[in-house]
């Protein structure tokens, strides 16, 4: 599914890559707390497709919004424990 940048909806695809601006309607933290969360292991890690866009599984998406972020954590422990 192709999503225009520029959408207004509150809908995340359930299959593909999405940018963090196609979700921020759906999952309503802010950008700092998100990768707050990324980094604790509390939330979906991106994936690093250039040195400036990163992009997020809607799969996983969905899966942490159904579970949650501790669920999603003992789901998804962080190799090495928690990082530094």
């Amino acid at each position: 599914m192709i999503m225009n940048n520029n959408s207004t909806t509150k809908e995340l695809p359930l299959t593909g890559l999405v940018r963090r601006a196609q979700f921020k309607g759906v999952i309503p933290l802010s950008d700092t707390t998100i990768w707050k969360m990324v980094k604790q292991g509390r939330f979906p890690q991106p994936l690093k497709v250039s040195p400036s866009l990163r992009l997020w599984n809607a799969p996983a998406l969905h899966e942490w919004m159904r579970v949650g972020p501790d669920a999603w954590l003992a789901a998804h422990p962080i190799e090495g424990g928690e990082p530094g």
